[in-house]
């Protein structure tokens, strides 16, 4: 195999037109056997190569950077959804404590006189609270919606106070439950009003 020898001349005529480095023209040009107008194609050719991977890389990175950030937003988003469902669970769900909480609490404001439960517009239970102590007043609401929460979705509690406003448990316990949830006190605030009667 015979050996090319390059000049000087032709490595910087490469250099001049390609822009290539040192290398990348020694080895085009003797690819060619020291054919400058060759060289110089591959050195093009090689450059448009390094280029397209180049930003190929570029696209790749910025892809990868992108999903990684739409990654991130997702579970971020996907994290303060669920907080914000808990949060809302928590507000609007009545349990058993809160009706008999808000029952004791419309009854302490002294100006209750009858507690009705009623399904299907029928009236299941018709209390006087007039005489009666909260401990007799609780003792038959416990007995007819149980301790299961279902059941609070199917009966409306209502409290009749003295001057004929009547007042809908379930409503006022969870108009109490989230103003308390916001406020992290107890609620002080007078019975929600219920114009039916």
């Amino acid at each position: 195999m015979e050996t090319i020898v390059l000049t000087l001349e032709q490595i910087e005529a490469v250099i001049d037109a390609t822009d290539g480095n040192y290398r990348q023209v020694k080895d085009a040009l003797t690819a060619t056997e020291g054919n400058v107008e060759e060289a110089i194609k591959i050195v093009q050719a090689q450059k448009v190569i390094e280029s397209e991977e180049k930003a190929k890389e570029k696209v790749e990175k910025k892809f990868e950077e992108a999903k990684e950030k739409a990654e991130e937003t997702y579970e971020k988003a996907k994290e303060t959804a669920k907080e914000a469902k808990d949060t809302a669970s928590k507000k609007s769900k009545v349990l058993m404590n809160d009706i008999i909480d808000a029952i004791k609490q419309i009854w302490e404001t002294g100006n209750a006189s009858r507690l009705t439960i009623e399904k299907d517009d029928n009236t299941i239970l018709d209390i006087s609270l007039v005489v009666s102590t909260i401990g007799l007043v609780l003792a038959p609401v416990l007995a007819v919606i149980g301790l299961s929460v279902a059941f609070l979705t199917e009966y409306t509690i209502k409290i009749y106070l003295d001057d004929g406003k009547v007042v809908n448990v379930r409503e006022f316990a969870m108009k109490s439950k989230v103003e308390r949830t916001e406020k992290n006190v107890p609620s002080t605030d007078e019975p929600e009003e219920d114009n039916e009667k």
